[in-house]
């Protein structure tokens, strides 16, 4: 790892750690914030959502404009705002949980403003949205069946005019964390975990032929293994991330012969880790892959993970020490901008010695 110091980016870098930069990130209102997805339609166009935890609206928007991220006005009563999903600059999708019994929102961007695109009526815990097209949108929320109590999944579909209501194939017992869709298809993966009595197992679902289908994963009984995030490239290039027990990365890929787990990221201090774990991952192809996370360490310091695969084997970046010290940091969402080699990271760090002293919202590019 390599720290660079200054760099100068026009009107955004603040610093550096090869191959990354620290970008500025729009303040919330009360100072404490946190970047929960993005999405990227080119170098100059690109979104971050999540928590403005400052006291004031909740809901967090940032947008790009080749530039500088400015903070953008979220319609009113939305809660945090936990996915983004980009078709193109006049066509955005953001899902959020709003209301005080936990129904379901979507906005929608149509290059000028955000505007209300449908609540689902419910009591859910999370909502995540990919859009292939302005006439095929997935929204995939989970929560508690009415009657049996049990942890459920549904899957809301939007045609260009209504979503039409449905749910995940499975066993009960499930809980969906994200969606994708899949470039040059008709495909999307979503992931996520499923109960196995006491413990979580992983969950995959594949959406193909006009409907989704469970995909088969690996069993555990002692040990709570979730995946965060997915995404894919093509039918042939798709990841999934997140952990075992809170306490070391899970990566699987998609093989020809179906998702197989595979190597994970080296953590920069294995002896000292007391935790860590991988919750997003973006891909321009089978030979360039970034995973983020975080890597709790034993020293009362959660560093930021950055990890890249070349095709072959995966290298661990982590923020420089002169940054890290006295501070706890963590990445939650990473995507690719499309025609490109460039990232955006997001997330949040605390320390101290900054004004405020709670959670900051953190921006990285790469």
């Amino acid at each position: 790892m390599t720290a660079a110091g200054l760099v100068a980016l026009p009107g955004a870098a603040q610093a550096a750690f090869d191959p990354w930069q620290r970008v500025h990130s729009p303040r919330p209102s009360g100072g404490f914030g946190v970047w929960f997805d993005s999405a990227a339609v080119s170098d100059s166009d690109a979104w971050m959502v999540g928590d403005d935890e400052g006291g004031g609206p909740p809901a967090f928007i940032a947008h790009w404009n080749g530039r500088a991220w400015h903070r953008q006005d979220a319609p009113a009563g939305m809660a945090a705002i936990g996915s983004v999903s980009a078709v193109s600059s006049n066509d955005v999708w953001a899902a959020a949980l709003c209301g005080s019994k936990g129904s379901a929102c979507v906005i929608r961007y149509n290059g000028s403003r955000w505007r209300r695109a449908g609540r689902i009526l419910g009591s859910f815990s999370s909502a995540s949205i990919a859009a292939r097209g302005p006439d095929d949108v997935w929204l995939l929320m989970s929560g508690s069946n009415p009657v049996t109590g049990a942890a459920t999944s549904y899957a809301y579909h939007w045609n260009g005019s209504s979503w039409t209501a449905g749910r995940l194939p499975g066993v009960r017992g499930t809980q969906v964390t994200d969606v994708t869709w899949v470039p040059g298809s008709e495909q999307f993966f979503a992931c996520g975990l499923r109960y196995n009595g006491f413990v979580a197992n992983t969950a995959l679902w594949h959406f193909v032929g006009g409907r989704w289908q469970v995909v088969p994963q690996q069993a555990s009984a002692d040990s709570d293994e979730i995946l965060y995030s997915v995404t894919a490239t093509s039918p042939q290039n798709a990841w999934a991330v997140g952990d075992v027990n809170q306490y070391r990365p899970l990566v699987e890929r998609l093989t020809p012969e179906g998702w197989r787990r595979t190597s994970t990221p080296p953590l920069p201090h294995p002896r000292a880790s007391e935790g860590a774990g991988l919750s997003g991952v973006a891909s321009s192809g089978p030979n360039d892959v970034w995973a983020v996370g975080i890597d709790d360490r034993d020293d009362e310091i959660a560093n930021t993970l950055l990890a890249h695969f070349d095709g072959s084997s995966w290298r661990t970046y982590e923020i420089p020490e002169e940054w890290a010290i006295g501070t706890a940091g963590y990445a939650d969402t990473v995507v690719h901008v499309p025609n490109s080699p460039h990232y955006w990271a997001g997330g949040s760090f605390y320390t101290s010695t900054l004004p405020h002293g709670q959670n900051q919202a953190m921006i990285l590019r790469k």
